[in-house]
């Protein structure tokens, strides 16, 4: 029973319902209950850390069922080792033992997060109620700290209610921890506004599945406001990065989250800084995902960070990188004015994994005193500030451009300017054209057939030069997903696009990688030998 009620009342605590006061009391009832047998103690911690996974990562197993049991579990165990620890295996424990369990389950969740596991007690607390004033003299472990004692006190004081003797050495550990509840409850003093001058910054969000469709929205957008950078999340902008050489009109700096394709088995989780053709003394680099998710992202090519970085006001960290300590601890170092999070949050029937993460990113930003711009595909996109506040740009479930002043910290003047629905129709053409303007589609380009040359080694010149796509010149014997190619058929040339999961069953493919120069283009007009390895058509 302690369990169940510890279990509703942490699902009452999370999003989307976001109780504050369930998450200051849902571990009383789990602490209540180390009285009871071992095997008691381990159902209950089952129950009580069960019901709210199960809630947050649920939904998603059915599509990463490694990555979701993965973190289950070792949430779990940590929660199960300090039951253990808690009491004997008779259930008899004291005060000062219950304090220690604490104290360790606390160490345990700090070596979670350390490893990107972003578990915290001060999740299951709405920013309104989480202590920042704490997070930012001691990070996420002195919050979780005072958080753990708090309810740890309060039901010793509630244990110590039905003993009719009141030991004296249940008396100062509750004093200590009940003590904690004014300093959970200090402000934190907001931050100066930005300047009226500052430069500005675009955020895109929009809900479309078509990458082309949300390219061409977002364009017709943009090019109603002024900002000198505008952000990309993934699904907001061409699944597949264009090559640095394909710039964007205008001349606003596009930062610009995608996937660089560069031969197969070989994919990075990428924000490209592309500045638009109009764009003057732009910067150039790219930042990569540094810490892949396991399971789910183990397709993705890593590296010890961007090769090269000439902005100096904002740094980027790619999805979960967000809230991983070590990630973020890389972009503090920088002394950026602003943390850049494109992401791509779940919408309908998953907004309890969004809040989460949100809410995780957050503890992050007061941790760090950097403020983080969350830019999310099907939104909410928002500032998180240091001191607790958050200023929504955009709210979720609409297409739209948002705009803010760079910040030091951000400023309230947000302006949102809605982007109206247009669809983009493909024609398939024919022969070899279809199958290039396929290709061409992964990037967002949009084109059709008739966009394509007619003269086959011109297509594939043409190809290279939109996409930095070229046939690889030589043998490959151990083709990985995720791959793509073209096909030889007797009809004209088929797009072959090989995900990871999928069954191989097409042989004959001219698989292709990515140049790094356009130079190289002007040798693309010819198929080599087939390499070896199969794919499956798409």
């Amino acid at each position: 029973m302690t369990g169940l009620l510890a279990g509703l009342l942490a699902v009452a605590a999370l999003p989307p319902v976001g109780f504050a006061p369930a998450g200051l009391v849902w571990l009383v009832p789990w602490l209540m209950g180390m009285r009871q047998s071992r095997r008691a103690r381990v159902r209950n911690t089952l129950i009580a850390l069960g019901l709210p996974m199960g809630v947050a990562l649920g939904p998603v197993a059915g599509q990463e069922p490694a990555l979701a049991i993965a973190v289950i579990v070792t949430v779990l165990a940590a929660f199960i080792v300090v039951a253990l620890a808690a009491a004997d295996r008779h259930g008899v424990t004291h005060s000062w033992r219950l304090v220690g369990a604490m104290v360790g389950l606390i160490g345990l969740l700090a070596a979670l997060r350390s490893v990107g596991i972003p578990i915290s007690l001060s999740l299951f607390l709405p920013p309104s109620v989480v202590p920042f004033r704490i997070v930012d003299a001691g990070g996420v472990i002195a919050a979780d700290a005072a958080l753990g004692l708090w309810q740890t006190g309060l039901a010793i004081a509630l244990m110590a209610g039905g003993i009719r003797s009141r030991p004296r050495s249940w008396l100062m550990p509750t004093a200590i921890a009940l003590g904690l509840a004014p300093v959970i409850l200090i402000p934190v003093d907001p931050p100066p506004d930005a300047s009226p001058d500052a430069p500005r910054i675009a955020i895109v969000q929009t809900l479309d599945d078509d990458p082309g469709t949300s390219t061409a929205l977002a364009h017709a957008a943009l090019a109603r406001i002024e900002a000198r950078w505008v952000v990309w999340p993934e699904a907001a902008s061409p699944v597949l990065l264009p090559p640095p050489w394909q710039r964007p009109p205008g001349g606003m700096i596009h930062l610009r989250h995608g996937y660089r394709y560069l031969e197969p088995g070989k994919l990075r989780s990428e924000v490209s800084i592309t500045p638009g053709v109009k764009a003057r003394n732009a910067p150039t680099g790219r930042w990569t995902k540094a810490f892949p998710l396991p399971f789910a992202e183990a397709a993705l090519s890593t590296t010890d960070g961007p090769d090269r970085n000439d902005l100096q006001a904002l740094e980027v960290l790619i999805c979960s990188d967000a809230s991983h300590p070590r990630a973020v601890d890389r972009a503090v170092a920088r002394g950026p004015r602003l943390i850049v999070n494109p992401a791509h949050l779940p919408t309908a029937g998953l907004a309890s994994l969004g809040g989460l993460h949100r809410r995780s990113v957050h503890l992050q930003a007061a941790r760090s005193g950097v403020p983080i711009l969350v830019v999310a595909h099907g939104g909410p996109s928002m500032v998180l500030h240091p001191d607790g506040r958050r200023r929504r740009l955009a709210p979720g479930g609409v297409q739209a451009v948002a705009t803010l002043p760079l910040p030091a910290p951000p400023a309230a003047d947000d302006v949102v300017a809605d982007v109206a629905d247009g669809p983009i129709a493909p024609d398939e053409g024919a022969s070899h054209r279809a199958a290039i303007a396929r290709l061409t589609r992964a990037y967002g380009l949009g084109h059709n057939a008739d966009a394509v040359p007619a003269a086959r080694d011109r297509a594939l010149v043409w190809l290279c030069e939109q996409t930095g796509l070229m046939a690889m010149n030589a043998s490959v014997n151990d083709i990985r997903p995720p791959a793509y190619g073209l096909q030889p058929t007797p009809h004209g040339l088929l797009a072959i696009r090989w995900l990871p999961g999928e069954a191989a069953d097409a042989p004959g493919i001219r698989w292709l990688a990515t140049v790094d120069r356009p130079e190289r283009c002007r040798s693309a007009g010819s198929l080599h030998p087939p390499t070896s390895g199969t794919s499956r058509l798409r």
